[in-house]
């Protein structure tokens, strides 16, 4: 009998636990029956694969072999004569290698692994019983594997990756060896280190009037992210550019001043910060808030547009005032003749709306007030907005 595979020097051939392989062997008169083994090391012992195998003819024989579950780098095979066992064998010339497959499942390609946070590293023994305690490693850029933790049994199965370095790349490995077997070892998939960005202000809370000057954009961000542009979007249209290249900050906070909040009323505004170099992955957005419109000069005039603090009830009057910020349709118009303690609405329809002409044909009101009622007063409010309101001055009205 001479086997004729595994049988190669160089390379020494590698079978996984698990897969089909063929061994092989070469008979020179009549072998018909055969015993198969194999050992894991030069001077051990054999283990059987099969006692009796029938069947087997003069010249070239095959036994298809669902390989064993071992972790060694000097196995080999020997084929015997059944009836003639310590006589009539071949033994593989040359050492093979039986690895188990260690499959490492997270993290997964493309995945991204914020700087500063935690990430399980999974990986599957694919019913192995022979991985000895593993180390987790990882490499950045192609470059040489570093140790992250050694020892780790790998029945485990997961190791918690803490902190992530800020190594900022999109080429991460990591991988699980087998501590002992060096040759026995899986890889992840290639993932991403990135930074992060927080925004903290504005906030849900938020409520910034048009035209302002003193309000900031503030951030947090973690890892060594490049500078930033930043962004704004009424909730229609998508975001706008606001200002590009600003710097990411100092110890991992940043801000900028927005100069002018600009000429549109929204209850739906965001702001984004996005990193330049990353801007597709790297932002932060903040909460939805607002910006309001504003009221002044509030009055009401008489028919020859003539401001008057003293109204005859039942004359008509024109309620006049100004407004700031565009996209206030409406706005609702009340009156109060106790100092503002309570009001009513100038228009008693619901929703109580008036068009935001800047100017409403009002008649001064007959019942329910004293005489004179001098504690009167109008009020002008956004409807989609409270803080957006004003007062009038005190009048008086008089029956």
């Amino acid at each position: 009998l001479d086997v004729t595979a595994p049988e190669s020097n160089s390379p020494n051939p590698v079978w996984y636990k698990g897969e089909t392989r063929d061994i092989t062997w070469v008979a020179v008169g009549s072998v018909t029956n055969v015993k198969l083994e194999y050992k894991t090391s030069l001077g051990g012992g054999y283990i059987t694969i099969l006692a009796d195998d029938p069947g087997h003819v003069e010249g070239g024989n095959i036994y298809q072999w669902t390989v064993a579950d071992e972790n060694s780098e000097d196995c080999y095979i020997r084929v015997s004569d059944v009836n003639h066992y310590a006589d009539v064998y071949s033994v593989s010339a040359y050492p093979f290698s039986i690895r188990p497959v260690i499959t490492v499942t997270q993290p997964t390609l493309g995945e991204n692994l914020l700087v500063g946070s935690s990430k399980n590293v999974i990986w599957s023994l694919n019913g192995s019983l022979k991985v000895n305690p593993v180390t987790v490693q990882w490499s950045k850029d192609g470059g040489a594997f570093a140790n992250l933790q050694q020892n780790i049994p790998a029945t485990n199965q997961s190791y918690t990756w803490t902190p992530i370095p800020d190594q900022i790349s999109d080429n991460i490995v990591v991988r699980v060896i087998d501590g002992t077997n060096n040759n026995v070892f899986g890889d992840s998939a290639v993932a991403n280190i990135i930074g992060s960005i927080t925004v903290t202000q504005p906030n849900a809370s938020s409520n910034w009037q048009v035209g302002t000057t003193d309000k900031t954009i503030n951030w947090t961000y973690t890892g060594s992210i490049s500078d930033v542009n930043i962004y704004y979007d009424y909730g229609v249209g998508g975001y706008q550019l606001l200002a590009t290249g600003i710097s990411r900050g100092v110890a991992g906070a940043g801000s900028w001043s927005w100069p002018t909040i600009p000429d549109t009323v929204s209850t739906n505004v965001k702001v984004k910060v996005a990193a330049i170099s990353n801007e597709a992955e790297v932002y932060g957005e903040s909460a939805v808030f607002k910006i309001r419109g504003g009221f002044s000069n509030l009055r009401v005039e008489d028919q020859e547009n003539n401001p008057v603090n003293v109204l005859q009830a039942a004359d008509p009057y024109n309620v006049r005032w100004s407004t700031s910020g565009s996209g206030i349709t409406n706005v609702i118009l009340e009156f109060s003749s106790n100092n503002g303690s309570s009001w009513s609405y100038v228009n008693p329809v619901d929703p109580y709306l008036v068009s935001n002409t800047g100017t409403y044909s009002w008649t001064a009101p007959v019942s329910g007030l004293p005489d004179p009622a001098s504690g009167c007063l109008l009020k002008v409010t956004d409807p989609n907005n409270s803080v957006a309101t004003l007062n009038s001055g005190l009048f008086e009205v008089r029956a």
